[in-house]
């Protein structure tokens, strides 16, 4: 769905914590527990470079206003892409699904006929495997599938963090032949030098720098020959391979597909200028 323009109009530094939605867009909702929008908007009115996951506040059917709980630096505006989650009333299309805390159960509608005895997976770990202070290790070959999105959002996610696979200050490692599919972020590497990245099937991006209000930095790394695929299938903000707080870096011989936004995404949010050579990287 796509926010409407607000009547009467209203102060445009206002959307960091309201937007307008079209009439017949909302089902009635009642208790707003749990609620979340997930919306595309940027550091100013009008611009859509980004997108953020933010619990809505309330909700003013007469004015077509969803207040949500907002931030000092995201704006949204009239014609941001969202959709909401967290309330049964919203399940209206195949391979949705809500989980009644209360209950204890899970709402689900199937995208195919759902056969007696037939498997759920529900994923509740973002992370499997973590190294933390290590030096000189090689993954390899094993695979990690159907984890918790966390990451890939933003409010209460730390964007980008997480990470099927997860580095912090492990110098030298080799990530090589690893499957990683179904998760919110692929592989995080953050204040990690000299690592390896290569060969890897990853459904869900790699991220590479360092951890949000740290300013280290993960230097040298060479993202070399993987298959980078289906990026931002549910959340926008998103990229292939993503670095930042890096310097020295070699991306190349990567093929990266499908990707909601970029296919490859280099910047200095929390660092110094980064230094680093792209070679011969397919993205489609």
């Amino acid at each position: 769905m796509f926010a409407a323009k607000c009547e009467p109009d209203v102060d445009v530094w206002q959307g960091n914590t309201r937007f307008c939605f079209h009439a017949g867009d909302l089902p009635t909702l009642g208790d707003l527990t749990g609620l979340v929008v997930h919306i595309v908007g940027g550091f100013q009115p009008g611009t859509q470079w980004g997108s953020d996951t933010l619990p809505v506040v309330s909700i003013d059917d007469a004015a077509r206003t969803v207040h949500t709980r907002g931030t000092s630096y995201f704006f949204t505006a009239e014609g941001s892409r969202y959709f909401l989650t967290g309330a049964a009333a919203l399940l209206d299309a195949p391979g949705e699904w809500w989980y009644d805390p209360v209950a204890g159960q899970l709402d689900y509608i199937p995208a195919d006929r759902l056969l007696p005895g037939s498997a759920v997976v529900a994923g509740i770990l973002p992370t499997f495997f973590k190294l933390e202070g290590a030096d000189g290790m090689v993954v390899s070959g094993l695979q990690f599938r159907d984890g918790a999105p966390q990451g890939s959002g933003k409010f209460y996610t730390d964007t980008r963090g997480f990470g099927a696979i997860r580095l912090e200050h492990a110098d030298h490692v080799r990530l090589l032949g690893n499957v990683i599919e179904n998760v919110g972020v692929g592989i995080h590497v953050s204040e990690s030098d000299e690592v390896l990245i290569a060969g890897n099937v990853d459904g869900n991006g790699i991220y590479i720098g360092t951890t949000y209000g740290s300013f280290g930095k993960s230097n040298g790394a060479r993202i070399l020959s993987n298959h980078i695929h289906d990026i931002g299938k549910v959340y926008f903000e998103t990229a292939g391979i993503w670095f930042q707080a890096a310097d020295s870096m070699r991306i190349a011989h990567n093929l990266i597909e499908n990707a909601a936004q970029f296919g490859i995404a280099g910047g200095s949010l929390w660092g110094l200028k980064t230094p680093y050579m792209t070679q011969s990287s397919n993205i489609t």
